[in-house]
């Protein structure tokens, strides 16, 4: 319950974000295709990465902007 809860603050969502994209990076780095890995898997690992890291930062920053608002 607790990791539920923290998980919709917006510093966490936007620090998961900026891990997943380090992830990414070094996974367009390090994950070559060979004979045990295909090209397509390799790509597809990666824009997973960068698809939640995207997600993820921009969820926190929305939430982050609507945290501000107080509506009367």
């Amino acid at each position: 319950m607790m990791l539920k809860k923290r998980l919709k603050e917006p510093a966490i969502q936007i620090r998961i974000g900026l891990a997943m994209l380090i992830l990414a990076s070094l996974a367009k780095w390090f994950l070559h295709p060979g004979e045990i890995i295909s090209e397509g898997w390799t790509d597809g690992t990666t824009g997973f990465l960068y698809g939640v890291s995207i997600g993820f930062m921009l969820l926190g920053i929305w939430r982050n902007s609507r945290r501000g608002r107080k509506v009367p």
